[in-house]
């Protein structure tokens, strides 16, 4: 496979061959003004290509930016090199083999032998977990390699392939050090912490390290560079990448790794308070401002002097989320205690993604499957047990999508005062990438929105808002 913009050279000769005479006529006159006129042809030739030699990589590695920010380096030292974003791994083999490190020096002494890397497209160097939002911007992967060639024109290239196979993007590497110029071997010991982050992530060795230094200012082996960005709306899971070196004549060899996007879940909220108006003994109440689908500053109505907002959640990580709920009692202000007529304990709730028809009501029959914790009485009011919607692609929150969501109480008889509750209600982030509902769950790119706890098990619960109620 050629890379972009690279033209492979045909090594041959190219010649133009025998040599001809054209004569031109006598011309009659004195002898000292004869003259003679005639042109002459001769052979040229020459050898299109190079020194056939293939170049070899010795080293490949990728590194994250710990400033979470988008920089795209320009030969200056802008990078904060970060650690694995999953600091308990080591580079692995996903068929279950821990190679570390994957790039080892060789030899006995410290500045002997070689540097050499052993890797397939199942050996993980890294582990990446994107911006919640992209926010500041998407993360940033730095990928490195070091070259051993006799000529310093050689060029490299990433491909870098999303977890379905398709290309993501093809990386012009940039040259950052070599010997070939006396500004070029004063970076062969690499930008700041460059080399520190390589070891302490288990991918390069502290001898590969002093080979890579050593050889770049000694021999002809060349440091190479390239970035990409991935996002959170792009997919989890292994991302293979092809390293590739051509000469100048088209000699080709490659390197193959991977890096590993770490799948996580970001709930947000667009409000934050849930007001049920004036209520009564035995009835039902819905909130006073709708939900919608649109994530916002979305105001309602002003409800006995407080903001009111439309209500609605988005998920701003990279994989499926589907969504619990767990409610605590709303109690009398002023009450010494959260029980009987001093309390409300039945609620009930509708979510959906994409369109009202979309919404599920959490308790059917409704009143009945809903309620907080009946074994306390305690203030604040503890919350009940956890219910959720179910995970069809209806109410799965994939990345960017946003959902709405509305609630409702039931009363029974009631004393006259305001209620309240502290603890609110908590929205709960449930992990839904095992349904793969989204398409960034089988590894492919998803932009949001659809028409379609942080990373760890079980997903951290959120807390979200509390609400008022007065009779």
């Amino acid at each position: 496979m050629q890379p972009k913009g690279h033209t492979r050279s045909m090594r041959g000769l190219a010649a133009i061959g025998g040599i001809s005479l054209l004569a031109g006529a006598l011309l009659a006159g004195p002898a000292t003004a004869q003259s003679t006129s005639s042109s002459v042809g001769v052979s040229t030739g020459a050898v299109v290509g190079g020194d056939a030699t293939p170049p070899v990589i010795e080293c490949g590695w990728a590194l994250t930016d710990a400033n979470n920010r988008w920089i795209q380096r320009d030969d200056g030292d802008l990078m904060n090199y970060g650690q694995d974003d999953n600091p308990d791994a080591l580079p692995l083999d996903l068929v279950g083999e821990v190679v570390t490190p994957p790039c080892k020096g060789t030899g006995t002494a410290e500045n002997s032998g070689a540097a050499e890397m052993k890797s397939n497209e199942n050996t993980i160097l890294v582990h990446v977990k994107p911006n919640a939002h992209d926010e500041p911007s998407e993360k940033y992967v730095e990928l490195w390699g070091g070259v051993k060639s006799n000529n310093f024109g050689v060029k490299v290239y990433f491909d870098v392939y999303h977890p379905d196979g398709t290309l993501k993007k093809q990386i012009d590497a940039r040259k950052y050090a070599s010997r070939e110029t006396s500004a070029l071997k004063s970076r062969c010991v690499g930008p700041a912490g460059m080399y520190n982050a390589a070891q302490a992530t288990g991918q390069l060795n502290a001898r590969a390290v002093s080979n890579m230094v050593r050889e770049c200012q000694d021999q002809q082996k060349i440091l190479f560079y390239g970035a990409f960005g991935i996002s959170k709306h792009q997919p989890w899971g292994k991302y293979k990448i092809i390293m590739r070196a051509f000469n100048p004549n088209g000699a080709q060899v490659t390197q193959t790794f991977a890096i590993y996007v770490i799948p996580f879940l970001n709930l947000e909220k667009d409000f934050d308070t849930v007001d049920f108006g004036k209520i009564y003994s035995n009835d039902h109440f819905n909130q006073v401002t709708s939900g919608d689908f649109v994530y916002g500053d979305n105001l309602g109505p002003v409800v006995l002097g407080k903001a009111t907002s439309q209500s609605s959640i988005r998920n701003t990580g990279n994989a499926g989320m589907a969504i619990g709920l767990r409610f605590s009692s709303l109690c009398l202000v002023g009450a010494a205690s959260c029980t009987g007529d001093k309390r409300v304990d039945e609620f009930d709730a509708k979510f959906g993604v994409g369109s009202s028809d979309n919404l599920q009501y959490l308790g059917e029959p409704r009143r009945e499957a809903l309620r907080s914790n009946l074994n306390s009485d305690a203030l604040p009011a503890p919350y009940g047990d956890q219910y959720n919607f179910d995970d069809t692609f209806a109410r799965t929150l994939c990345p960017n999508d946003v959902g709405k969501i509305e609630f409702s109480i039931w009363t029974g008889a009631l004393q006259t005062g305001e209620y309240t509750s502290s603890n609110g209600i908590q929205i709960v982030a449930r992990n839904n990438r095992d349904a793969k509902r989204c398409p960034t769950d089988v590894g492919s790119v998803y932009v949001a929105n659809r028409g379609l706890p942080q990373f760890g098990n079980p997903p951290t619960p959120i807390s979200t808002t509390h609400w008022t109620a007065v009779s």
